[in-house]
């Protein structure tokens, strides 16, 4: 329930923070910082933090609010499944506007018996001539919280009217429980971090909190350059959760103000170095979504090395940088190529690490 964190360094950095930053369960029991592109998230009552309205019970399913260890703020969504019938909940959002959506959910079980059962989350989206298109993804539930999403484009031949937002068991298992947090749609292609309107700064509700659309602002955070990082030596490294692997995601980024940069990103999972004006890619694919990991990156003379989970993973030559710049930029470079997911235990050294 809280989103507040220290974003200034053990030595007394400041930070510039910038939109939606926001702090969430990090590596070691403490806080991490949560990064993200902007987002709106359509679903008008997310979170459930006042009961279930805007939801509606479907086939025989009973909605209600409840305690139960919720993802985030202080309630989730209770779904009593009935047996071999295919029942559960829904929330609709009107528009015309036509593009590419994603809708996302975190769902777990309610009680032990839960685990092994059936949840699927679907997607559907309603034309004026009373014709709709669907797709969901199932998934078996476990007893943690697991984020289930699907994405979809809508047919530009025909003018669309709403988008339905669905959390359904299959048919013929038994009767069970769900639990459902932090649910999402939004116009993109792939589920970015959960956005509503209570998460803190750089959030906001376009109504009353917990029953309109909410938004959230590009999420990154700068640091000095000066007395922070030395332009021919050096190691940066972190730990680092992504929603996604997918992409071009930026863990840290220094723009040289005359040639080359200096970053270290995450490009289609892939760990990616730079120190000039040459790239060194660990072509492994390590970087997974959901997961912890720890990267860092080492340079001297013209050697850039990368590391996995304390493992060198890649090693060439990189040169060329010139021009140090103002700001050392962390999690996103200007609103762009943005790390979806939390940054831990971020470190600068000014020599070079070993493994």
């Amino acid at each position: 329930t809280n989103y507040a964190g220290e974003p200034n360094g053990h030595m007394g950095q400041v930070a510039t923070v910038s939109g939606g930053v926001i702090y969430r369960p990090g590596k070691f029991g403490t806080k991490a910082a949560q990064f993200g592109g902007a987002t709106a998230n359509y679903v008008s009552n997310p979170s459930f933090e006042t009961g279930t309205t805007g939801w509606s019970a479907w086939a025989s399913a009973t909605l209600d609010q409840t305690t139960a260890d919720a993802y985030v703020g202080s309630y989730a969504m209770r779904i009593t499944h009935v047996a071999s019938t295919t029942s559960g909940a829904t929330i609709a959002y009107s528009t015309s506007t036509q593009s590419t959506y994603t809708a996302s959910a975190y769902v777990r079980s309610y009680i032990g018996t839960d685990v092994g059962d059936n949840i699927s989350i679907l997607m559907r989206f309603t034309y004026t001539d009373a014709s709709t298109s669907d797709v969901s993804a199932n998934h078996t539930i476990t007893s943690d919280w697991t984020r289930i999403s699907v994405s979809a484009t809508t047919n530009g031949a025909k003018t669309l009217s709403s988008i339905t937002v669905m959390l359904r068991d299959l048919l013929s298992g038994p009767a069970h429980y769900t639990l459902v947090d932090a649910v999402q749609l939004e116009e993109s292609s792939f589920a970015t971090p959960y956005c509503d309107g209570s998460l803190g700064t750089g959030h906001s509700w376009g109504g009353t909190a917990h029953a309109s659309i909410s938004t959230r602002t590009v999420a990154q955070l700068t640091y000095p350059t000066s007395g922070n990082i030395h332009d021919e030596v050096g190691t940066f490294m972190a730990w680092v959760y992504v929603y996604r692997s997918a992409g071009t995601q930026t863990i840290m980024r220094i723009q040289g103000s005359t040639a080359g940069n200096i970053y270290m990103l995450i490009s289609s999972g892939n760990l990616a170095g730079y120190w000039g004006t040459a790239e060194v890619t660990d072509a492994a694919g390590a970087i997974t979504a959901n997961t912890w990991t720890h990267v860092a990156m080492t340079y001297s003379g013209s050697t850039l090395t990368l590391y996995v989970n304390g493992v060198q993973v890649a090693t060439g030559s990189s040169g060329g940088f010139s021009g140090m710049p103002a700001a050392i930029n962390v999690g996103g470079a200007g609103g762009a190529n943005m790390l979806h997911g939390l940054l831990d235990d971020f470190v600068i050294t000014e020599c070079v690490l070993d493994a």
